[in-house]
């Protein structure tokens, strides 16, 4: 539980970080706003395909009841628009711009799938197989950072086995 609530507050920590430098908001659009990812790297969540750039309000009402309300970061720079809501589901976070896109999906439970392939309880063999071989292999996570977007798959060091995975913007 520990290692969840750490990796929570981590990725907190990333996005609000990355709010207070954040001027550019069409970084990793094209000029419609669509994710310019062609790599098909998708979460599969409650029977929804979700990857970073499609609308939230398009998945929403499929992805089940939140368990607890939405929570809303803003920008500490006081001349940055910049703002991310975080909604919560059953082992999952699914976050959304301020565009109204989903901007990262985090999992740490449930059934929810990485490319239809990669489970919470995944071994490192089951990740390479199905992502290729990583940018960086620590025993704590595998990170394919070349990818748009960047997945991190976080991995129990003591069994090696998948605690969780993320999608998160391309720096």
């Amino acid at each position: 539980m520990k290692k969840v609530i750490s990796l929570l507050l981590a990725l907190l920590v990333v996005a609000l970080c990355a709010g207070c430098g954040k001027n550019d908001a069409s970084a990793g659009s094209d000029s419609a706003g669509a994710n310019t990812a062609a790599d098909g790297i998708y979460i599969t969540v409650s029977g929804q395909n979700l990857t970073l750039g499609i609308p939230y309000a398009g998945v929403k009402d499929q992805l089940g009841e939140e368990t607890q309300p939405a929570e809303v970061l803003t920008s500490c720079d006081d001349n940055s628009d910049w703002q991310q809501t975080m909604h919560f589901y059953d082992g999952v976070i699914v976050t959304e711009d301020k565009d109204g896109n989903i901007d990262g999906v985090q999992v740490s439970g449930g059934d929810s799938a990485l490319i239809g392939k990669i489970k919470i309880g995944a071994t490192r063999d089951e990740v390479k197989a199905a992502l290729g071989e990583p940018d960086t292999d620590q025993t704590w996570g595998i990170y394919y950072t070349t990818t748009n977007p960047w997945v991190n798959i976080y991995v129990d060091e003591e069994t090696g086995l998948v605690t969780g995975f993320a999608l998160m913007p391309s720096m």
